[in-house]
């Protein structure tokens, strides 16, 4: 008898022995769960300073830009380039050139393809007759064509506020107005479709004149 009672408690020693060594084994480390924390409190906390710098009202007219699906317009920039048509659908963009110097010999071509996807850029002759019935196709330079959309600069906004209003080609805007790294910046953005109309960054001004919206049709913007 004396023999069975202490192998039962011999028995129960063991179990529990097991047991606890099962748990502490289950126990995680504090050391990654901390770090992972640390991390997610960090951007949550900087992407709250971002947004708090942004007025509330700015904010919610640039959220109005998921409506734009295209848009054309002709394109002004301080020393640069002046009277460009551009088309843009997705990612393709027409460029109609402005002057006549594009139709030198070693030129012919008045409008420009781009592709943002793989940023090409073709040169094509559509008036026949200044260059001919089968003019040649030029592989161009993207950066000599390609510039800042409306969409592009509107993710340039991420702080300012509203220091007044103005009318642009009959379109309602909001001027908002920020410094960034030395570099004062004022924005004209349509009330509507939430992009710039204008731009000045510095001393340089960009222009959107004659937007239109939402009426760019894929053939506008591949070749023919």
């Amino acid at each position: 008898m004396k023999y069975l009672i202490v192998l039962t408690l011999l028995s129960i020693i063991l179990i529990g022995c097991g047991e606890a060594k099962q748990a502490d084994s289950e126990t995680p480390g504090p050391t990654q769960p901390t770090t992972v924390a640390t991390t997610i409190v960090q951007i949550t906390t900087t992407t709250a300073q971002q947004a708090a710098q942004l007025d509330p009202e700015i904010k919610k007219i640039i959220d109005q830009n998921s409506k734009l699906k295209s848009m054309n317009y002709y394109y002004y920039e301080t020393d640069g380039a002046q009277g460009y048509g551009y088309y843009i659908k997705g990612s393709n963009v027409k460029v109609i050139l402005a002057g006549s110097s594009i139709y030198k010999a070693e030129n012919l071509f008045d409008t420009v393809y781009l592709d943002l996807n793989v940023k090409s850029a073709f040169g094509y002759c559509l008036n026949r007759q200044r260059c001919g019935p089968n003019p040649s196709i030029k592989t161009l330079n993207f950066n000599d064509y390609y510039r800042k959309t409306p969409l592009d600069w509107v993710q340039e906004i991420t702080s300012g506020s509203k220091t007044g209003e103005e009318q642009i080609g009959g379109r309602d805007t909001y001027i908002i107005s920020f410094s960034r790294a030395g570099t004062d910046y004022k924005v004209w953005l349509d009330t509507y479709f939430g992009v710039p109309l204008k731009f000045q960054e510095g001393q340089k001004t960009y222009e959107y004149r004659e937007a239109k919206f939402n009426m760019v049709s894929d053939n506008d913007v591949v070749p023919g």
